[in-house]
């Protein structure tokens, strides 16, 4: 009585785990945002803007956010904003994963329309393989030191 007791708590328990590591899996999966890559400041004004890329504007602009076609914008928490300024005013698509309470996106991989297509950028792991390369904590693959 003991045992079947114990194996009927032990597959609860196990039952308990798995339904919550899925819901955990749920909550936090990878997303899309299409949209333009825009100024900060002109974003929380409706407006768009810099004008072009010698604007300089785009110097004194805080921060980039993809703006969609509804007009919402998202920050990217994890995209350092020389990346973003290079990109300004060009269409994208940041793939990762999007905060429930905030408006904005930790991003996984940064892609720019080009022609008709979109290119990949910026990725997490390119960016942890450049920053393997420059601190020589490892070689990268295929490279012998």
């Amino acid at each position: 009585m003991n045992q079947s007791l114990s194996i009927t708590k032990t597959l609860a328990i196990t039952a308990a785990l798995l339904g919550s590591m899925a819901l955990y899996a749920a909550s936090v999966q990878a997303e899309t945002i299409e949209g333009k890559l825009n100024g900060l400041e002109c974003a929380s004004r409706g407006e768009e803007c810099p004008t072009d890329k010698l604007d300089p504007h785009i110097a004194v602009e805080r921060d980039f956010v993809v703006q969609t076609a509804d007009g919402k914008y998202y920050f990217i928490t994890n995209l350092d904003r020389a990346i973003k300024a290079r990109h300004a005013l060009e269409m994208v698509r940041v793939e990762g994963e999007v905060s429930s309470k905030f408006d904005a996106i930790n991003a996984n991989e940064f892609w720019v329309k080009d022609g008709g297509n979109y290119r990949l950028t910026w990725s997490s792991s390119m960016q942890a393989e450049q920053e393997r390369l420059v601190r020589g904590t490892a070689p990268a693959k295929g490279m012998e030191r």
